[in-house]
């Protein structure tokens, strides 16, 4: 993503320690690592510490964010919402390409062509990916606990009422009682992605193992 602006607080690497402290990623193979939640909930920041702490292990991993899978740009999406708040959901995002590109990392494909949003702009470029290049595939997103074949799936546990003074302080969007209908739509979806994953990261930043249901 491109003008997008991520402020990493220190109790985020302390997060990203605890989630890497449960996770077994020894070995050759290529892993994913999910990490879903409601919007300000931390997704972007985990993923950014995540992928710092596993550099200075000498695991080299790749952050795709859901945000540059949207099928229009941020403005447009914003005002097809508008015109139909029934377009608030999974239709809004390539899911299904979203899990073909964790699909060819999986396989060792060497590269992948993704989208990449420049929020500036107001437009969907794209960037090519040498995929040979990393161990780890981080995805994070609002619904990507959807996507399937993943190593581990990481819950970011707060609504967007806890994550209200973060949200505010990116400041992509004006805060009106249309985008709070926006929010309290995507809860109702999030929130039923939360069985699904394997770690849950708690409002304190603490984090907690559960057993993911089985689909």
């Amino acid at each position: 993503m491109i003008g997008d602006v991520i402020h990493i607080k220190s109790e985020y690497y302390q997060t990203a320690d605890a989630i890497l402290s449960l996770l077994e990623l020894s070995g050759h193979h290529r892993k994913v690592l999910l990490v879903g939640g409601e919007s300000g909930s931390g997704k972007s920041v985990t993923a950014m510490c995540l992928q710092q702490r596993l550099h200075l292990k000498g695991v080299s991993a790749l952050v795709l964010h859901q945000d540059d899978y949207f099928h229009l740009p941020p403005k447009t999406n914003h005002e097809k919402r508008l015109s139909d708040v029934q377009w608030v959901g999974l239709q809004e995002v390539k899911m299904d390409l979203l899990q073909i590109h964790l699909n060819m990392f999986l396989d060792h494909q060497p590269t992948l062509t993704k989208p990449l949003v420049n929020y500036r702009t107001n437009e969907i470029l794209e960037e090519n990916v040498p995929l040979s290049a990393y161990q780890i595939m981080i995805i994070e997103g609002t619904y990507v606990l959807q996507l399937h074949d993943a190593h581990t799936g990481i819950f970011m546990d707060r609504n967007y009422q806890q994550s209200r003074a973060q949200r505010l302080s990116r400041n992509r969007e004006p805060y009106d009682e249309f985008i709070e209908q926006v929010l309290q739509i995507e809860h109702i979806i999030i929130r039923g992605l939360r069985p699904k994953a394997h770690i849950l990261v708690n409002p304190d930043y603490s984090v907690t193992l559960q057993h993911p249901a089985h689909e």
